[in-house]
Parts: structure tokens; sequence; C-alpha cells
């Protein structure tokens, strides 16, 4: 008994799928369809995307197309930021560098390490008080 074409590409498609789980990569069902018939696809990896977010220019990729014996796919990816919103929680004031890390005052800093030191003290505490409990016979 002979599978319908058709059937042995979506069967193609989900073991890619499953295969493609295994390997910590969720991906989608293709966007096509389901009387049609998929001919291949191309699997973009999130640095290529991250590099096509950071840069200025487009991101060109050529890539052999899985699902397929043959066939190549040649894409640009692009990031527009003008389409893109963008929620910004603190204003960027023009003397701040948006890729400078904040600078803090002398006396912000002080107080963030008095804080920490602080911190240690209690956790020190807490920790002493514990043994200090392990330590002790059980009363009966």
């Amino acid at each position: 008994e002979k599978v319908p074409f058709e059937e042995r590409r979506w069967n193609e498609v989900a073991n890619l799928k499953k295969q493609m789980k295994i390997h910590g990569c969720d991906i989608d069902d293709p966007p096509v369809p389901w009387t049609h018939l998929p001919l291949g696809c191309v699997v973009v990896r999130f640095r290529h995307l991250r590099a096509a977010v950071w840069g200025t220019e487009p991101v060109e990729l050529r890539r052999s197309l899985r699902l397929n014996c043959r066939g190549s796919l040649r894409l640009e990816i692009d990031f527009r930021p003008r389409f893109f919103v963008a929620e910004i929680e603190q204003p960027i004031t023009k003397e701040d560098d948006i890729y400078e890390p904040r600078r803090i005052s002398a006396d912000d800093e002080e107080a963030s390490l008095l804080e920490a030191e602080e911190t240690m003290r209690q956790q020190q505490q807490q920790q002493q008080q514990q043994q200090q409990e392990q330590q002790r016979p059980p009363v009966s």
C-alpha cells in the first residue's frame, strides 16, 4: 500500500519538528495551509537575529533547504527600529551614553557598600545561630 506524497511530506515536517525539539528548539508548523505542500524550510539561529538587531546592515544568509534534496534560499534579515516601540523606564539625557553603564556618585557608592556590609553581617549572624542550634543537644 502506497502512502500519498502529501502525507509523506507532512510526516517529514513532523519528524523535523520532533528532532528539533529533542535538541532544544521548539518550532511552529510551517505557515502554509494543510492543503498545500511544504517544499522545505530554513532554520535561523538566534545569533543571526541578534546580529540583525544590533547591526546597522542587513544580515545575509545563504542556506540549503531542509526537508528537500535540492534548493537553497538566500535571506536578508534586517531590523528596522522605526517599526519598533521601545519601552524606556528611565529617560535618557544627552550626557548619558546608552552603551555605558550608569555612573554612581561617591555617596551612593559608599551607601551601597555599607548596605552590603550590613547584609553580610546579618547573614553571618544567622549562620552562627544555625550552627549553635545544631550543636545543642536535643531537649527531652
